[in-house]
């Protein structure tokens, strides 16, 4: 199904793709497929060619993961989390044989209710750094917490940031062989975080509003990996802009960019929970003043 200039549909079975994600010499993707006996998107894969566009297994929910999210790839491999009757949302591995099949890499939140379905653990966020896999997830315990993986048998809680809720870590950035990450210890309020992978490791990078949580937004790293650029709110100078080197002392407003308690909102894609965007070695948002009104700024 062609049309101008050499743009066409690769297939016309795919209802509503999404998630998508290329590894290898494939291009994987979320999507109902017409003619299935429930509308549940399943993980597909496309070569660029209709005869090379197909489920990568049949629909089968009581084994085949369905509504697939966070496609992420690491070391080869692409993994994702994924919803089976028995297990409810769990994190899996694409295993990229002839044919390919799935493996559960953990079941975190093992419960099963009285009619057969599975709890779940809802991974979310999930971001490859340093050859691991960070992510929040809820075991059912003790509420959405950091969890790392190394994709195969290493499956683990690093701290329970939260011990009276949920933490609910998020926007997990590589800086200097550790991950930043913003989160909520149920005491401070949500604040910036680091964690080298290990319990001990894992810790409030700055108390960055005193009364309540700053609230740090759209944390992105810097070409060149020295530092992250993130907008959050001190309390004292509005939703500005912030840099940090991963280091408390080094964690400071970059620039107060509307002036005194005037908050200039930097943000980018409408997205609070999303990187900026970073073009030519700059880093683009947009940010409001008095005198200019919303405009395009960037760093450096």
């Amino acid at each position: 199904m062609s049309s101008i200039k050499g743009t066409y549909a690769i297939a016309d079975a795919y209802v509503n793709p999404y998630v998508m994600k290329a590894v290898g010499a494939y291009f994987y993707f979320a999507g109902g497929v017409s003619g299935y006996p429930a509308p549940d998107a399943t993980l597909c894969r496309s070569d660029g060619t209709p005869g090379g566009t197909a489920p990568v297994k049949p629909w089968a929910p009581e084994v085949v993961p369905l509504q697939p999210y966070d496609l992420t790839p690491m070391g080869g491999s692409l993994y994702f989390a994924g919803t089976t009757f028995a297990r409810g949302a769990e994190l899996w591995r694409l295993i990229d044989a002839s044919p390919p099949s799935f493996a559960l890499v953990e079941d975190i939140n093992p419960v099963q209710y009285p009619d057969g379905t599975g709890g779940g653990s809802a991974p979310m966020e999930l971001k490859a750094i340093g050859g691991f896999l960070y992510f929040s997830a809820n075991d059912g315990v003790r509420g959405r917490e950091l969890w790392r993986s190394d994709g195969d048998f290493d499956t683990r809680l690093v701290k329970d940031l939260n011990p009276s809720g949920h933490s609910d870590p998020s926007q997990f950035t590589s800086l200097g062989g550790k991950v930043l990450f913003a989160a909520d210890d149920g005491a401070n309020g949500r604040e910036l975080w680091v964690t080298d992978g290990t319990e001990e490791g894992t810790r409030m990078l700055k108390d960055i509003r005193l009364a309540g949580g700053s609230d740090p937004w759209q944390l992105t790293a810097v070409p060149g990996g020295k530092v992250v650029v993130f907008s959050t709110d001190d309390g004292v100078h509005g939703r500005e802009l912030w840099i940090t080197d991963g280091t408390e002392e080094g964690t400071r407003l970059l620039q107060d960019i509307a002036h005194g308690s005037t908050a200039s909102n930097p943000i980018a894609n409408g997205f609070a929970y999303v990187p900026f965007p970073i073009s030519g070695g700059h880093v683009f948002f947009t940010a409001q003043t008095a005198a200019e009104g919303q405009e395009l700024w960037a760093v450096p």
